[in-house]
């Protein structure tokens, strides 16, 4: 029975601790943190994090729910779900109810919830999240080979100047001039690697034959849907406009529809979804390959941070950041603008009764 209880819930904890790290620390959005981090006592930040967990699990809890039940496995319909998914996700941040520039539709400002609601979360942290873990788990990133390779390393160099840039992010030192604290840095580091790579553990020594079926009964819905109702009372209780807060759901209504013409109109006989086919984990878990690929995660970051203050280019990395800011912001407009034509062209197609 504890078996079993591990092998289904351990892949979604995996999945929720790194969607956690993609959407918040990948970005670098540590405001929250940093204010709790330095003004307050530590055991404050660990609550701040338990919390955010507990946020994160809860969603992915009932998105991964959503894709298993409705078998939901081509990229639109993932994305556009994971539109949905960072929309809540926003709902619950107080950035998005603020100030931006642009135009302003029904009180909020589009450039708050095209990024990252609309752009970073429905790429980053939900399509190419799990993405990421099938390839873990279906050996494409070997991590039972103890020996590194050069394409490996090329990978993570990818991986960390991504990482890196957006600590240089115009937005960012606006609200931290002086760049994120070391401390935070050093955190957002070494926290998010061990955990993952316990994690990872132990989904290898207790998942390795799951096959995922029925995720949450109507029970475990009540649960965790009254987890993130907190939550979302909470923020709807300290916003002075209360109207945002309904309008960013009228927006994840017109994304639930668009979401539920593209199922009918890609309605297949399918027979797995999306996250059943991250499964059966076919690799093992080498914690001594972990190591090496931790070892050179963390070097190649002080590496480039210590190279970029050298050279003085941080102007350079504000100017990158700049322009994957502004390509997050094109995807925002053009995927719905997509989906639609995609799904009036297979209304105008379909043949009628008739025919």
């Amino acid at each position: 029975m504890q078996n079993k209880f591990l092998q289904k819930w351990l892949p979604i904890a995996t999945i929720a601790f790194a969607g956690m790290f993609l959407s918040e620390i990948l970005i670098w959005n540590v405001f929250n943190f940093n204010n709790v981090f330095v003004n307050q006592k530590p055991q404050a930040a660990v609550v701040f994090i338990i919390s955010g967990l507990l946020v994160y699990f809860s969603v992915f809890v009932v998105f991964i729910d959503v894709i298993q039940r409705f078998k939901i496995k081509d990229t639109v319909g993932v994305l556009l779900l994971g539109s949905i998914y960072g929309l809540f996700l926003e709902s619950l941040s107080s950035t998005v109810y603020q100030a931006g520039f642009g135009p302003k539709i029904l009180e909020l400002w589009f450039v708050r919830i095209a990024f990252t609601g609309l752009s970073w979360h429905p790429i980053i942290d939900f399509f190419l999240l799990f993405i990421l873990i099938k390839l873990i788990f279906k050996r494409k990133i070997n991590l039972q080979n103890d020996k590194l390779t050069l394409r490996e390393g090329v990978v993570a160099g990818v991986f960390v100047f991504f990482w890196v840039v957006w600590t240089y992010a115009k937005w960012l030192l606006v609200k931290l001039p002086a760049g994120v604290p070391l401390g935070v840095q050093l955190i957002g580091l070494l926290y998010p690697i061990v955990v993952f790579g316990i994690l990872l553990y132990l989904v290898f020594k207790y998942s390795k034959n799951y096959v995922p079926n029925k995720i949450l009964n109507w029970k475990s819905y009540l649960l965790f849907f009254a987890i993130l109702f907190f939550y979302s009372y909470q923020m709807f209780s300290r916003l002075p406009n209360k109207f945002s807060f309904f309008s960013i759901y009228i927006v994840i209504v017109f994304y639930l529809w668009l979401l539920v013409l593209h199922l009918n109109c890609t309605r297949t006989n399918k027979k797995t979804s999306f996250y059943e086919d991250l499964f059966p984990i076919l690799s093992e878990f080498s914690i001594l390959k972990y190591f090496k690929l931790s070892i050179l995660v963390v070097s190649l970051f002080i590496l480039m941070q210590v190279v970029i203050a050298i050279l003085k280019i941080q102007f350079l990395m504000t100017i990158v950041s700049g322009v994957f800011y502004l390509l997050f912001l094109a995807f925002s407009l053009l995927f719905p603008m997509f989906v639609v034509c995609k799904i009036v062209f297979c209304l105008i197609s379909k043949p009628s009764h008739g025919d």
